[in-house]
């Protein structure tokens, strides 16, 4: 995701759909075809028109991809319909969503109780990890936050590891989890950190990340000028990855919420 910007990513997924879509195999691409689909528009605002091959996945598959998957005991389809389902989820800010998709799922995100994150699962524990600070937040169930924990001391090994592609997720779970335990100084310094590393190293998509988190958190302590900073950062960078309708709602959303519209 790091080099692509979304209307690409949107010609990418569109073309191989029609690429594959006289293969035996389709019904089940299409299981990770939709939604991955409903993500992109959801993010850009780009809608193919109904009569396109997408658009047609998506209306005739089943709104439970994972059940789907399941039945048909494709497990590979399972674990990246899942994983779809908690990015669409956090993308979006539906965090009741996302933390449903976590708990109804136990065995797949058991990496969140045992701590033991595979590299190959980094992507999927970096957005449970985000989500379960949230949750930790807003319920103050401790779980959430052991979950949460978990998730840093994974990503803090692999930043030693690979810094390039790991240092930015873990600045920003850091973030999350000092914002929880109400450490201000170090939240704050660790939000600006993670945005300016996901900068430098080209992942666009996680500074504009990083910087709506940052101005949900300024914006809770009441830092005003700093949540317009980050709100503006946030709304540039998403805009700079080609989403557009997610930057628009990133003004509306934090503005209505934390300025009041001033």
């Amino acid at each position: 995701q790091a080099g692509k910007r979304l209307p690409l990513v949107m010609n990418e997924i569109n073309a191989f759909a029609h690429q594959h879509k006289q293969q035996s195999h389709f019904a089940m691409l299409q299981l990770f075809l939709a939604p991955i689909y409903k993500i992109v528009s959801a993010l850009s605002g780009i809608s193919l028109d109904s009569s396109e091959l997408l658009p047609q996945l998506v209306a005739t598959c089943n709104k439970d991809i994972v059940e789907t998957a399941s039945i048909k005991k494709e497990m590979l389809y399972v674990t990246t319909a899942i994983a779809l389902s908690l990015e669409e989820s956090l993308s979006l800010r539906n965090f009741a969503q996302a933390s449903q998709i976590i708990l109804k799922y136990p065995d797949f995100f058991k990496m969140l109780e045992n701590g033991r994150v595979r590299i190959n699962q980094f992507m999927v524990a970096f957005n449970a990890g985000l989500v379960s600070f949230h949750m930790a937040r807003e319920t103050r169930e401790a779980h959430w936050m052991e979950k949460g924990t978990h998730v840093v001391a994974a990503f803090e090994k692999f930043s030693k590891m690979n810094e390039w592609n790991f240092e930015h997720m873990y600045l920003l779970l850091k973030a999350e989890m000092h914002h929880t335990k109400g450490e201000t100084n170090e939240a704050a310094q660790a939000y600006y950190l993670s945005a300016e590393a996901a900068q430098k190293h080209r992942f666009v998509h996680h500074s504009a990340l990083s910087c709506e988190l940052a101005a949900h958190y300024f914006g809770n302590v009441g830092l005003k000028e700093k949540t317009r900073e980050m709100i503006k950062r946030s709304h540039d960078a998403y805009m700079e990855w080609g989403a557009a309708r997610k930057a628009k709602a990133v003004i509306n959303l934090l503005e209505l919420k934390w300025l009041d519209g001033n």
